[in-house]
């Protein structure tokens, strides 16, 4: 991909060209992979332009770019989290001002004391749906990056394991919060029914999220 980021802050309108795109002004270009074009979208841009060749582009209007804007964080945000799980070279700038940044987590939780509000959110009034644990007896958050995700864990838990719960959009500031705060946890397990391999990470990631500058 090529584009102008530095052009979108004073325009409501973007263009992305792949290689071999006909017409690719030079002002203001240079190559961005998916993580850099994900993290230059703004939020208030209304349309996105994909140029193929010498095809007519493929415009998005304002609701698909905000799809496509929340689809490309999900994929920074669960390389990241496998990153870290693996011990290996973050690659991206800033990457705990992204997971801090991301608005779409989900966690299956109750409540013990009324509704839950997520922009109230009371750490001990709500109790966080636990993933299948393989060594048995430790507390493992579920945590997800999507509502895919989600489902796939409804499903493949038996209706004991989720009755009662709902489920609740969180983001990065609101979620390690709440994990730093949760009295027993013994880890967070994110994605554990999949897409995917599940990623495994130690309750210290909600310290390092929240108290990095990057």
């Amino acid at each position: 991909w090529m584009c102008s980021p530095d052009t979108w802050k004073a325009a409501s309108h973007g263009d992305v060209y792949l290689a071999g795109a006909s017409g690719v002004p030079n002002l203001l270009m240079g190559p961005m992979t998916g993580l850099e074009l994900a993290h230059a979208l703004p939020m208030g841009m209304v349309g996105l332009d994909f140029h193929f060749g010498d095809a007519l582009p493929l415009a998005l209007d304002s609701e698909a770019v905000a799809e496509v804007r929340t689809f490309l964080q999900v994929v920074v945000v669960e390389e990241l989290l496998a990153r870290l799980y693996a011990g290996v070279e973050l690659e991206v700038s800033e990457p705990f001002a992204r997971l801090r940044g991301f608005e779409h987590y989900y966690i299956l939780c109750g409540c013990a004391q009324g509704a839950v509000d997520s922009e109230e959110l009371r750490p001990s009034s709500l109790r966080i749906a636990f993933a299948p644990d393989p060594e048995g007896g430790r507390s493992l958050a579920a945590i997800f990056t999507a509502q895919d995700a989600l489902q796939l864990f409804v499903v493949a838990t038996p209706a004991r394991g989720t009755d009662g719960l709902v489920s609740v959009r969180l983001s990065g500031k609101e979620l390690f919060a709440m994990v730093q705060q949760q009295e027993g946890l013994d880890g967070l397990v994110f994605n554990p029914a999949g897409p995917g391999q599940a990623i495994a990470l130690s309750c210290a990631i909600a310290a390092d999220v929240l108290d990095s500058d990057g």
